[in-house]
């Protein structure tokens, strides 16, 4: 399910679909990215089903002047 984006002042956070685990900042008006930061990377175990391990971001929220990311299972290591 997709996040719904965050918007602080001019700036607007997402979650990216693709790769997971990927947050980008971008400005509001025009959707130029500002920057972009790998919240986290998944190991998969070749003796599983890929699709089984993946983990998805499902919330962005603000906190003391920064970003609390929230994955499936708690807050991203």
């Amino acid at each position: 399910m997709p996040v719904a984006p965050l918007v602080i002042g001019t700036t607007t956070f997402r979650a990216e679909a693709s790769p997971l685990g990927l947050v980008a900042a971008v400005y509001t008006q025009n959707g130029g990215t500002l920057w972009t930061k790998q919240i986290y990377v998944t190991r998969y175990d070749a003796d599983l089903e890929r699709d089984v391990q993946d983990r998805f971001i499902t919330s962005l929220r603000p906190a003391d002047g920064g970003l609390i990311v929230t994955v499936e299972g708690g807050e991203a290591p």
